[in-house]
């Protein structure tokens, strides 16, 4: 089984200035070998197998901007509970997650952000979704 990076990096300076992480979220994972495509969008499809382990971080686009994931929601059927944790020895969040099973087809999950000094949580719609990997013949 394998450890899936998800990286989030978001463009602060955008989702403040509209109000929306539609077009101002781009996603990528290091698992495209094994099927994961979308790379660089909000609609990653992250290909993975039972016993995989997800591990999903954020970076501002912007150096001195402030994103935090706040939540993951995903569906407990198929990816444990992810859980937040930091980098040793720093205030650097990141969230794991271990794949129970597979979907049988790509289902979605969502991602919410703090973003900035703003109080509002944003939500990307139509984001990331698991799917599983297709061994190849």
């Amino acid at each position: 089984m394998s450890i899936i990076s998800i990286k989030a990096i978001v463009d602060v300076v955008a989702v403040l200035s509209n109000n929306t992480l539609d077009k101002n979220l781009y996603l990528m994972d290091n698992n495209k070998l094994n099927g994961s495509n979308n790379e660089g969008t909000a609609s990653l499809e992250t290909a993975i197998q039972k016993g995989d382990e997800l591990v999903w971080s954020t970076f501002g686009l912007e150096v001195e901007s402030y994103v935090e994931i706040n939540t993951i929601k995903v569906n407990k059927t198929y990816i444990t509970e992810p859980v937040k944790s930091y980098y040793d020895g720093t205030n650097i969040p990141y969230w794991t997650a271990t794949v129970l099973k597979a979907p049988t087809k790509k289902m979605g999950y969502t991602i919410d952000f703090n973003v900035g000094d703003t109080k509002t949580v944003f939500s990307i719609t139509n984001g990331p979704s698991i799917k599983p990997i297709i061994k190849k013949k």
